[in-house]
């Protein structure tokens, strides 16, 4: 088999139950699509629509190849012949992999299917006969089915092919159900082709605990901020929302500490707006390598994934430092001394930590942003955390979130925040930085040990 090489299915449903969803469809797919053309390594892709009939869109394309979809392409029928569909899909995948030599055939394979409705148009092929063909394709020639389902029979529908419980994944037939469907296709894509198929069943399931995990935290603090929010119109003491969260051995805040990465990003409801909605985090995304040759200046290594309409780059940046300018500002430059970057990059401490402490080189985490549909655009620069060695001391990134004001907003108004977490010897605090979709950057500063009940209000 060709290592690194993936084969990947869609099997997409453009049934009548898919009416009004069709731009929220297209968007998704072509989202994630763009993700996965800036993924590193091969694969070709198979994009199967059916309604009673089935139609190859891309037929076995190199993904660096395939075209995005478009309204056009996917135009609303009736019917659903998801049988045919299946069969379909496996017969000619079989049939290319039967004829392709060993040295070249894929080292993974996997279907992904997406539907709303119930099987009710298939001619060609019947339940038993998809059911033996996948049971058949998952044990003798180690494919993959994820199988994404909407409505009440759709976990039913995946048992009755013989598609495990772990592959199954519920998704609401809306925009913002379609959405998160195309989101963690994109994901479980990306798992795929980095790692293989054996570790696909510990990200299912991993997205499900995540998505559990968070209603139940947002539940949680939510209410405490509804009940202060009463409070003459003043937000609640942090402190007093953490207490009543981690008190409770049960929490899953309390029982995981890396959870407590989400509990910041509910600052927004107490610092910005307490209708605020995520609608997209870091924790959901999969970041893609930068290539060497086209780190910027001072780079050692940068990586890039979207976040709500925003495309987000996170790189490991060294910065020299020079005297103050006349209106005291510091100087910041990045470092184009290729010796001083080997020793970053091959990791040498001992040299490294000599060049932070006595040469005043800065280890910088540094995030920027733009948006998504901006590819000409240059990045903007939003924050940088820093190390510092001799203070004992620095500065930590721990949260990216893209939300909107309120529901009645759309996604692509959404907002990008950045939590940088400080840690110094007195204590830890936070700054909060806001990106506007415009590009202007503000921030706030959050210190756990003086907050009082006056709204802390952003600042440029």
């Amino acid at each position: 088999m060709k290592k690194g090489l993936t084969e990947l299915v869609f099997i997409i449903d453009k049934s009548a139950s898919m009416s009004r969803l069709e731009k929220d469809t297209v968007n998704g797919f072509n989202t994630m699509l763009l993700d996965q053309q800036s993924i590193e390594g091969e694969a070709v892709v198979t994009t199967l629509l059916f309604d009673r009939r089935c139609e190859i869109l891309h037929d076995r394309i190199d993904i660096r190849a395939v075209s995005p979809m478009t309204g056009d392409d996917y135009k609303i029928g009736k019917g659903t012949a998801l049988l045919d569909a299946l069969g379909t899909a496996m017969q000619k995948t079989r049939n290319a992999q039967k004829h392709t030599s060993e040295d070249y055939r894929a080292e993974n394979v996997m279907f992904i299917i997406i539907t709303d409705g119930e099987e009710n148009s298939s001619r060609k092929y019947d339940r038993k006969m998809i059911r033996e063909r996948i049971e058949r394709c998952r044990q003798k020639y180690g494919y993959d089915f994820v199988f994404f389902g909407a409505g009440k029979g759709a976990a039913h529908e995946a048992e009755k092919l013989a598609i495990p419980s772990e592959r199954f994944i519920r998704y609401t037939a809306d925009h913002d159900g379609i959405t998160s469907a195309y989101r963690t296709m994109s994901d479980i894509s990306a798992s795929c082709r980095k790692d293989g198929l054996h570790i696909l069943s510990d990200a299912v399931k991993g997205l499900k605990i995540a998505a559990k995990e968070l209603k139940e935290s947002s539940e949680d603090i939510l209410e405490v901020l509804r009940a202060a929010d009463k409070n003459g119109g003043m937000f609640a003491d942090i402190n007093e929302i953490a207490e009543k969260i981690f008190k409770n051995p049960g929490h899953p805040l309390a029982k995981k500490n890396a959870e407590a990465a989400d509990f910041r990003a509910y600052n927004l409801h107490l610092y910005w707006k307490p209708e605020a909605v995520i609608v997209d985090s870091e924790s959901k995304r999969t970041f893609v390598n930068v290539p060497e040759n086209r780190l910027l200046t001072g780079e050692l290594n940068a990586k890039t994934t979207y976040i709500g309409p925003y495309q987000v780059r996170s790189a490991t940046r060294l910065y020299n430092i020079y005297e103050e300018e006349e209106d005291g500002s510091v100087k910041q430059v990045p470092v184009d001394d290729e010796s001083i970057i080997r020793v970053f990059k091959g990791k040498n401490e001992s040299e490294a930590l000599k060049l932070i402490e006595d040469d005043g080189i800065m280890l910088t985490t540094e995030i920027s942003a733009r948006k998504k549909d901006d590819t000409d655009g240059s990045f903007k620069i939003i924050c940088r955390s820093l190390y510092l060695a001799s203070m004992r001391s620095g500065e930590m990134i721990t949260g990216i979130y893209a939300a909107k004001e309120n529901n009645d907003v759309p996604d692509s108004k959404a907002y990008l925040f950045v939590n940088k977490t400080h840690t110094r010897e007195s204590g830890d605090y936070d700054t909060l930085y806001k990106f506007s979709p415009d590009g202007e950057t503000e921030s706030i500063c959050i210190d756990p040990w003086a907050i009082t009940s006056e709204v802390i209000h952003f600042r440029k």
